[in-house]
């Protein structure tokens, strides 16, 4: 058995895939399996896949490639946790790549013996919107955060396979089942570690649209998990205030977004 099992699932991910694979196939710590869920592409995917199959074997690094069609992201993901034979699991998407080569042995040497889930920092950046910047969670305040939403990206955090099993993604949502899971593994006690690590670069472009369709699933989540019959009353107030303020953040950014459009249509008008 391997320490860590990275699972990247992708579907006609041609452009992106090569950066993804050479992220992980170039990692100094060795004791690792790769495992890649492709979702029966019918671009170049698997062609980019195959060209680098021979070099993780030469590296004696187990590497699994499995192409069929799923029922998207989660099942995917699932797939890739099933077939996986490591202590840990580590989920990194065909547009993610690991931040360098040394990534893994930082956060092993950092792994204490009881932690059940690890979670670092993480590079956020839009080519569209321009802007690069590192994302540190409030690992103080985690108790708290992941009370109202995900405290961290899930490609910058491991989980060990006994912990996921209990759980596992739930196909019945779009954008959430990764929230499910680390906060139910959270109510159940699990133990959280954070590492001072930037684990993964995650590309924000494409997912703007996601915001709003993730808190509606975030609500139906903590309802499923009765979260505020479990949890204590200066909890419930913190809930309540950071919703509001998550709500407000939005409408901010709404209007700034109308200002624009509306400025812009001015300018229009008077040219």
């Amino acid at each position: 058995m391997v320490k860590l099992s990275i699972i990247t699932v992708c579907k006609n991910a041609e452009n992106t895939i090569e950066k993804t694979i050479l992220s992980v196939l170039n990692q100094t710590f060795q004791d690792y399996e790769y495992i890649v869920i492709d979702g029966n592409s019918t671009d170049r995917t698997l062609d980019i896949i195959k060209r680098y199959e021979n070099e993780f074997i030469c590296k004696k690094i187990h590497i699994r490639v499995v192409s069929e069609p799923d029922h998207g992201i989660y099942d995917a993901m699932n797939k890739g946790a099933a077939q996986s034979e490591s202590i840990w699991l580590m989920f990194l998407n065909a547009d993610d790549v690991l931040a360098s080569d040394r990534v893994l042995d930082l956060i092993f040497m950092q792994c204490k013996k009881d932690s059940d889930i690890l979670f670092g920092n993480t590079r956020i950046f839009s080519k569209i919107d321009h802007y690069d910047y590192v994302q540190i969670p409030k690992a103080a305040n985690m108790n708290k955060e992941i009370l109202v939403r995900m405290p961290f990206i899930h490609q910058s955090s491991l989980i060990k396979k006994n912990v996921f099993l209990n759980y596992i993604f739930d196909t019945g949502y779009l954008y959430g089942a990764d929230y499910k899971v680390f906060l139910n593994a959270f109510l159940d006690r699990a133990v959280f570690q954070y590492v001072d690590v930037i684990i993964s670069n995650y590309s924000n472009d494409g997912v703007s649209g996601q915001a709003s369709n993730s808190l509606c699933e975030y609500r139906k989540i903590k309802k499923e998990a009765n979260l505020y019959r479990r949890i204590s009353i200066g909890n419930k107030i913190y809930c309540i205030y950071a919703g509001i303020w998550i709500w407000v953040r939005r409408i901010a950014k709404r209007n700034k977004i109308i200002l624009k459009i509306f400025i812009k249509r001015q300018h229009r008008r008077f040219q």
